[in-house]
Parts: structure tokens; C-alpha cells; sequence
């Protein structure tokens, strides 16, 4: 039986307290050692695991993002295989760390149990913005913009990496709807993408052939990208012409930031839900740029309506609540985002006809981020205008009714967990 094979069949993700009860029931095996990471900005604990004691450093974390459960499984799973397995452990010494983000873990977990829809994740969603994500707050010393992290998670994570000065850091990612993409260091070798792809196809896992996440970055082999970080948007930004130092009010990646320590890092990006058009590589008869002007407009339009309800209710909003903070940031920075956008659409290469995955990936996008914050407003906003954005929520969800496919959630661990071990398979060779 192969690693992978020993998976379990998840049928939801734990919660922040199931989590620490499992942490601490691995933690009875000999071979296990439970360490404080520290705490979060409302004071929970944040365990990690550390187990062998290898001269090479390994790091996992879960949760990097709010909305991000799947890492937690890798993670668990991987400590528990350690705890009783030798091989994995020769050599290493791994801390994982399966929950980084338990204040953002707990505002996400009305979706954790139970069959997973699209409109039970809208409705039970949070993500921070930029400013205040655990895995966007690592520190920044760029042409005179300097960024110390903000977030006691994000410090104390810092503190770990700067003193373990790792050679493997896997920030455990995923996304929301898609296929499968990858962002690495570099590649190892040709064989290394190659059997990462391969594994996708093999775990019947599709691969996001659609639009990248950004449009600056590095493509290797698609789906498989460069690592990137506050520097690549700034350089992005300065080709557009556009102050950087006005829209990126954030930190630098943990990928980045691991990278500057001298680690190897790789993120397996993969998707809750999922449509076959994402795969369609068939030419469509419009261009990338009708593509993304058609999504730039909807954004736009969306953008003008969150706006709208948001003044019209701002002075009876609770300014404490998470919730006003999203929306209060979306609305200081997405006319500048969209602005970059417009910017970007006008280069030569959005000429050239899209692919069916690429003018379906800009056409869902637009709708699915709405429906995301509008599902964000609804947790705060008051039963005066409740009415209004719960029509224009099931609306955009009429919209993007579609053939969804939700993805086991054990295909998704298997994912993360063959991406690390076929890359720590070849970093032995270095």
C-alpha cells in the first residue's frame, strides 16, 4: 500500500477544536513533541508538531488563508504517518503547524460539516483582506516600502523561520473552483514537473487550464508556476505606470519570505468545486480581451452595487466585526485593481482567441468573488437591506448554475501530499 493509499475518505474538515484534540492526541506518541507557536490576535494557541531529528528542516502549516481547510488534513495526516513510520523521518526534522489561522478557521466553519454546496460556502465565508492575511504579512523592505508584520501569527511564524532557516516550506494552499495549478521555487528538473502533472491526471484531479492567478507570473509547464511575491506586484504595477506604494498595503508571500531564508517552496493549489469547461483547451470564437473586458465590466458593476448598500447602512454597521473591515477594504481597493486591469488588457497577447477554460475561468470569476462578498455582507448587514442582497445573491447564483462537481476532499489531500513527496524526493539529490 502506497502513502497515498492510507488516506482517509474525509467527509468534512475539523474545526479549530477538533484540530488542537487531535494535535494533542498525537503528541502521546513518544516520537511526537508538541510546540507553542504562539497565539492569534484573539489569543487561541497555535500548536505545531515536531517530529524528527534530521539536520535538513521541513515546515507545513495549515489554514494560510481563513477559507483553506485542506492543509489541515495534510498536515494531520503527514505528522500521524510520521509518528509511525521511519522513513520520512531520516534526516528530517519536520514542524507542522495544522491550523496558523484559528480566529479566521472559526469564522469559516458554518461550511466544515456536510455536504458542501456553493451557496453553503458564499453563505459561511470570511477571508481578510490583504492587509491582515497571516501568509500576506511577512515582512517587506522594497524601494523605500517597509513592511512589518502585523498579525501575531504571521510574526510568530516568522520567528520559527528565521530560526529553523528551513530547506522545505509548504504553505498548504487551496483554492475554491478550477483545477489543480502549482506555484514552486523553480523546477528541480524536467521530470519533476512532469510527475507532479502526471499525478494530478493519475488521482483524476483536472489541472486549471484556465486564465493564471496573476498576470505577471512565471509559467514553467502549465499549470505550474514561479513562486511570487510583494516585489512581483510592485514590478507589475510600475510597468502599468501606477504607484505601487498606493495599492499594495500588504506584506510579502510566505513563499517569498521563506525563500529569502534559503528554503525550497512549493504550493499545490486545489479547487473545492469544479466544471469540465476548465479543462476545454477548444479555441472559443472571442479573444482573451473581450474575455477579460467582459469581466472587468461585471466587476465593475458588482464593485458599484456592494458600494451603494454599504454607504447607505455604513453608520448603522458594527465597525468592530471582521466583516466591516472586508468590505471597508474592497471598497478602498478595487478601483485600483481594476484599474491595473484595464491597464494589463491592452497588451498585444490578448489578442489572440481564448481557449474555452480561459473565457469560462474569466466569466465564473467575476461571478463567484461577488458572490463571495456579498455572502460576507449579509453576516453584518442589517435586516433593512437584507431583502436586496439576498435577491441579488440567489441572482448570481441562478447565473452561475452550472454542472459543478464538488471534489472529494481525500483526491485533494492525496494532491498536496504526492507534490511533497515527490519534490523532498528530489531535493535529496541536491
Amino acid at each position: 500500500m502506497s502513502i497515498l493509499d492510507e488516506v482517509p475518505n474525509y467527509e468534512g474538515f475539523f474545526s479549530v477544536d477538533e484540530i488542537n484534540d487531535i494535535i494533542r492526541k498525537l503528541g502521546e506518541n513518544k516520537d511526537v513533541e508538541i510546540f507553542d507557536v504562539g497565539k492569534s490576535e484573539k489569543g487561541v494557541e497555535i500548536l505545531g508538531l515536531k517530529i524528527g531529528s534530521g539536520k535538513r528542516n521541513g515546515v507545513l502549516y495549515g489554514f494560510p488563508h481563513p477559507n483553506e481547510p485542506v492543509g489541515s488534513l495534510t498536515c494531520l495526516f503527514w505528522a500521524e504517518y510520521l509518528a509511525n513510520n521511519k522513513y520520512y523521518k531520516e534526516g528530517w526534522s519536520w514542524y507542522i503547524i495544522p491550523c496558523i489561522d484559528p480566529d479566521g478557521a472559526f469564522l469559516n466553519q458554518g461550511w466544515f460539516k456536510g455536504k458542501l454546496t456553493l451557496e453553503k460556502y458564499c453563505r459561511n465565508f470570511y477571508r481578510q483582506p490583504a492587509q491582515e492575511m497571516i501568509d500576506w504579512n511577512f515582512p517587506v523592505n522594497y524601494e523605500g516600502q517597509r513592511w512589518t508584520p502585523k498579525r501575531k501569527e504571521t510574526a510568530a511564524l516568522t520567528g520559527l523561520l528565521e530560526r529553523l532557516r528551513p530547506d522545505f516550506v509548504y504553505p498548504l494552499h487551496n483554492s475554491g473552483f478550477g483545477g489543480a495549478y502549482f506555484f514552486i521555487s523553480k523546477p528541480l528538473n524536467f521530470s519533476h514537473v512532469n510527475e507532479i502533472i502526471e499525478l494530478a491526471k493519475n488521482l483524476g484531479l483536472p489541472l486549471h487550464l484556465g486564465a493564471p492567478e496573476e498576470d505577471f507570473l512565471k509559467e514553467f509547464v502549465k499549470p505550474i508556476y514561479g513562486t511570487f511575491g510583494y516585489a512581483d506586484y510592485a514590478d507589475h504595477y510600475k510597468k502599468q505606470g501606477i504607484n505601487f506604494s498606493e495599492i499594495l498595503n500588504h506584506g510579502d508571500s510566505g513563499m517569498k519570505f521563506a525563500e529569502s531564508l534559503g528554503a525550497f517552496t512549493i504550493v499545490t493549489e486545489i479547487p473545492y468545486f469544479f466544471d469540465k469547461r476548465i479543462v476545454n483547451m477548444n479555441l472559443s470564437n472571442r479573444t482573451k480581451r473581450e474575455c477579460m473586458v467582459e469581466s472587468i465590466n461585471r466587476s465593475e458593476e458588482s464593485y458599484e452595487f456592494i458600494k451603494k448598500m454599504f454607504f447607505l447602512v455604513k453608520d448603522s454597521l458594527d465597525n468592530s466585526s471582521p466583516f466591516y473591515e472586508v468590505l471597508k477594504r474592497y471598497i478602498d481597493v478595487t478601483p485600483g485593481r481594476l484599474k491595473v486591469r484595464s491597464e494589463v488588457v491592452k497588451n498585444e497577447k490578448y489578442d489572440s482567441n481564448a481557449s474555452i477554460a480561459e473565457e469560462y475561468d474569466e466569466w465564473l470569476s467575476s461571478h463567484f468573488s461577488k458572490g463571495l462578498m456579498l455572502g460576507q455582507f449579509l453576516r453584518i448587514a442589517p435586516k433593512t437591506i437584507c431583502p436586496i442582497l439576498e435577491k441579488e445573491l440567489a441572482d448570481t447564483f441562478q447565473t452561475v448554475k452550472t454542472s459543478f462537481e464538488t471534489i472529494p476532499i481525500q483526491k485533494l489531500v492525496q494532491l498536496q501530499i504526492g507534490v511533497m513527496l515527490i519534490t523532498i524526493n528530489y531535493l535529496k539529490t541536491l
